[in-house]
């Protein structure tokens, strides 16, 4: 019975310090600047107005024509471009999940390669 136990907090205390792979911070606004460079990097930048700690400089997350040193491939940064285009000219907004520990929304390199955003929620 001490056994069982025993196998038990060890089951637990794996889950419980498995961290995500994945954690960081997210940033959601409204698109207000997007566009696709001549090399393919998507550049945006988001604004969120009720609360500006989630709003973005723009910055580039991934590229259209090579997978590079992001996160995002070809097929996935189409993907969210094309989620961008959509909120902007519907006027929603997207929610960017980033995996970095040591940045913010605020503090993402203006113009900069944001090579730890791995996932696009919206528009909605």
């Amino acid at each position: 019975m001490k056994y069982k136990v025993f196998i038990l907090h060890v089951v637990l205390l794996i889950f419980v310090t498995a961290g995500n792979a994945y954690a960081g911070f997210s940033c959601y606004g409204k698109i207000t600047q997007l566009g696709i460079d001549g090399g393919g990097d998507v550049a945006v930048s988001l604004t969120n107005s009720a609360d500006s700690q989630y709003s973005t400089p723009i910055h580039k997350m991934c590229n259209v024509n090579s997978k590079g040193s992001f996160t995002f491939n070809e097929a996935s940064c189409k993907a969210a471009y094309s989620a961008f285009l959509s909120a902007k000219v519907s006027g929603q907004q997207v929610k960017i999940f980033y995996s970095s520990t040591t940045l913010s929304c605020s503090t993402l390199p203006s113009w900069g390669q944001v090579t730890n955003a791995y996932f696009v929620e919206g528009p909605f």
